[in-house]
């Protein structure tokens, strides 16, 4: 009964990830036609930087965490089925109704012009009351069941569901961080360097979340392809707990630092450039060495994602060290970076989600135009931005504000752009498949 229960809340996270991830890559359509020459003149400029909050709040923070909201109960109906008794079931069904209540919440007051919109870095927001107090119920119920998790893992723990509770471990570090930097906030500080200050350090901190995440999806899918896992599980135990070690760092800076401290933005940038090297890199290596020596099936989903989720991560950690200051190279290694991540979720929710639901896709034409699509599209998007920045068009800009000048920043742009159609167009696909698959049996109220 728990475990059928489990199950039920368990499609409906992934509704509810696939729903965040649908409504962002909207938003990266409407940006990336916003940006590319000639087409940038037939949209209003002025919404640029409205959809580019509900962009990246969607597909780099709802999409991600909603995917541990799925993972955690994933995790916690594996443990069921092994008959570990799993503590209060009814918390989940409370947490997936308050996320999915804060997603409208969060959106409707960016998208009708209530609230300013701030581009600050890791989590851009509307300013406004009704959009925090979406953000603040959607954290508060992701860790719902990350907590229910940890209270239910026997010792010692095992397997990727240890990956999971480690990823949670280090959601809740964040969540810690964001607290201590709202105490410790310095007063007279307006709009973007407030809310740069709010959410610098935790927002660092979820990218551990997310690399976390990534690895138990490339453990996970790689052992459904191979029958053996990438890593062996006692290294990937110590993987995941440097991951967790790494992540307490942060709120060490906090405790040194106060909010606001040029030495504190330095801090987390160092602890996110040197201590998220190792950890992935073994997991890199693992998998480029597991595919080789087994085969790459890139006629099967889980071969041809993880191939591609590997090579947009590697190609994101590389470009990463050559970043300029407030150009599109910055922007081209986290499109990287975070191409490659999507793309590992993507194919978990193929691979494990909907298998383990009982509903998997049929055929593989569908499933495998839609990874091409999207990992070919994001690499090419990537790059384009890179390249573009090369020549120093700026961030976080649109239309003429690009003030693209040479043929190496027009044509750099227009790689972008297409690029972007062909990602989005993998995302859509994915999502009309996901969702074809996932709607549920009874309303989401019902639950």
């Amino acid at each position: 009964m728990v475990r059928q229960s489990l199950d039920a809340e368990m499609r409906h996270w992934a509704l509810l990830a696939v729903g965040a991830l649908a409504l962002g890559g909207l938003m990266a359509l409407s940006l990336a036609l916003l940006r590319t020459p000639v087409v940038q003149d037939l949209l209003p400029a002025g919404y640029f930087r409205m959809a580019l909050v509900v962009h990246v709040v969607f597909t780099v923070v709802l999409w991600y965490l909603a995917v541990l909201g799925l993972m955690a109960t994933w995790a916690a109906s594996g443990l069921a089925e092994d008959g570990v008794a799993v503590r209060g079931p009814a918390v989940g069904a409370l947490a997936v109704r308050g996320a999915a209540l804060s997603l409208p919440v969060m959106a409707v007051p960016v998208m009708a012009g209530w609230g300013v919109p701030i581009l600050n870095n890791y989590v851009p927001v509307g300013a406004h009351p009704a959009f925090f107090a979406g953000l603040v119920l959607f954290l508060v119920c992701i860790a719902l069941p990350v907590g229910r998790l940890l209270a239910s893992m026997p010792r010692p723990m095992e397997g990727a569901s240890f990956g999971v509770a480690a990823a949670g471990i280090i959601y809740l570090v964040a969540l810690w961080c964001f607290l201590l930097a709202w105490r410790q906030l310095p007063p007279g500080l307006e709009d973007e360097p407030h809310y740069e200050a709010l959410f610098w350090g935790g927002g660092h901190i979820l990218q551990f979340v997310n690399t976390a995440l990534m690895l138990v999806a490339w453990q996970v899918v790689g052992e459904r392809l191979h029958a053996v896992p990438p890593l062996p599980q006692v290294w990937f135990r110590r993987v995941l707990a440097l991951l967790v070690t790494v992540a307490f760092g942060g709120p060490v800076l906090y405790l040194l630092l106060e909010a606001g401290d040029a030495r504190l933005v330095t801090g987390f940038t160092e602890l996110y450039r040197y201590g998220l090297i190792v950890q992935p890199a073994v997991m890199m290596v693992a998998l480029a060495w597991a595919l080789v020596r087994r085969g790459v099936p890139c006629g099967r989903p889980a071969g041809a994602g993880l191939v591609l989720s590997l090579l947009l991560f590697a190609v994101g950690g590389v470009l990463g060290y050559f970043m300029g200051q407030g150009d599109t190279r910055t922007t081209g290694h986290y499109h990287a970076v975070i191409g490659g991540v999507t793309l590992a979720f993507m194919v978990f929710v193929i691979e494990v989600v909907l298998p383990r639901l009982g509903r998997p896709l049929a055929g593989r034409r569908w499933p495998l135009a839609c990874i091409w699509a999207y990992g070919v599209g994001q690499l090419l998007h990537a790059v384009g931005l890179w390249l573009a920045g090369t020549g120093g068009v700026a961030r976080k800009t649109a239309g003429a504000d690009q003030a693209l000048s040479s043929p190496l920043e027009v044509g750099a742009m227009v790689v972008m752009g297409g690029g972007a159609v062909l990602a989005v167009f993998g995302g859509v696909t994915f999502v009309v498949l996901a969702l074809g698959k996932l709607a549920p049996s009874k309303p989401l109220l019902e639950l």
